[in-house]
């Protein structure tokens, strides 16, 4: 089973003003290049009633900061914002900040504010960009090895499988970041999500390190994942 490496696995994006406007750039910067990294931070994939299947994946938070300056680089009031990539080479920005009602100035367009929600095609965005997965293979483990996994500080991601009302069947990939577990009364617990004390079917490893894990649970389908480990729970 393929499984993905989250600390491994980037989205890379470039806007080249030499080459052509960015759709998403809201100030004046000092250099008309930059190149911007992010980690993953989750997977998801949507399959409609009639098959047709989207992916989309989401980037590490950023801070609202200007790129290539020596002073003032934080915008204020200043925000955090998360970029989401499709398969169908669209793309979706959303900021937040600490309270309602607050707005960035945007140094383009005067007069206007940066979109808290800004989406549009890949091709209008960045000059080019890359999606980065690093995969590798797992097998199911027992409850006592996700305690023990738990322990050994091996890092762990959640596989989790649902249906929704209007027919679509929503697949989500994303690293636990925090989990509870026992091993004393063997249980993990994901936070936040129900205790597991039941042992799920073992896997062959078809990669070394990693495994994965199968619990069942109550409407979800749930799988969990690790580096050194891959875990999996259902």
């Amino acid at each position: 089973m393929n499984v993905c490496d989250f600390p491994n696995s980037y989205f890379t994006w470039c806007i080249d003003l030499d080459e052509k406007r960015s759709a998403t750039s809201t100030h004046i910067p000092p250099h008309p290049m930059n190149i911007a990294r992010v980690p993953i931070e989750a997977r998801c994939r949507i399959t409609n009633a009639d098959g047709q299947t989207t992916d989309y994946t989401l980037g590490g938070n950023c801070k609202t900061a200007k790129e290539g300056v020596e002073r003032d680089i934080f915008v204020l009031p200043n925000g955090d914002f998360n970029p989401i990539y499709s398969s169908e080479e669209e793309f979706l920005i959303i900021k937040y900040f600490q309270k309602i009602d607050l707005h960035i100035e945007h140094e383009i367009k005067k007069g206007a504010a940066q979109p808290e929600r800004q989406s549009g095609k890949v091709a209008d965005a960045w000059t080019w960009h890359r999606l980065d997965l690093a995969m590798t293979e797992g097998r199911e483990v027992s409850v006592k090895e996700i305690v023990d996994a738990v322990i050994n500080r091996q890092q762990l991601v959640v596989q989790t499988e649902f249906d929704t009302p209007a027919g679509q069947h929503v697949w989500l990939e994303y690293p636990a970041k925090t989990i509870n577990a026992n091993d004393k009364v063997p249980y993990y617990q994901v936070d936040t999500g129900r205790a597991h004390r039941t042992g799920p079917v073992v896997m062959l490893v078809l990669a070394p390190g990693y495994r994965i894990v199968r619990s069942p649970s109550v409407c979800l389908n749930m799988r969990i994942f690790s580096s050194g480990v891959c875990l999996s729970f259902v």
